[in-house]
């Protein structure tokens, strides 16, 4: 509750402050969610390109093996580094998305 507290002008001030941490919260959450999908996008599209680009190697190859096992090893060496950018991509976003809710809290708990 307001521990029985009865200024109105204090719980208006406290009032106002929860909503504007909620919106800044909202807002955080939205640019993170904005940069994870975003970052899905990359990963997603460059995955593809990469995978197509295995497909028509082998097809090259045709039967040579030592042909289909360096395409391997370099598809998987691409998928890795993609895998890569796309965690620490990920990680940057969560982080920056905590940032922005503790900033957030500073910022209210000021007023």
């Amino acid at each position: 509750m307001n521990g029985g507290c009865t200024d109105e002008r204090f719980l208006d001030a406290e009032w106002t402050a929860y909503q504007k941490l909620l919106r800044a919260r909202e807002e955080a959450a939205r640019i993170l969610k904005n940069e994870i999908d975003r970052l899905e996008k990359i990963y997603n599209s460059d995955k593809a390109k990469l995978n197509a680009n295995y497909v028509s190697t082998l097809n090259q190859c045709a039967a040579n093996t030592t042909c289909s096992e360096a395409a391997k090893a370099d598809y998987d060496k691409r998928i890795e580094k993609a895998q890569i950018y796309h965690d620490e991509g990920i990680y940057v976003a969560q982080g920056n998305g905590q940032a922005a809710k503790e900033q957030a809290s500073r910022i209210t708990k000021r007023r």
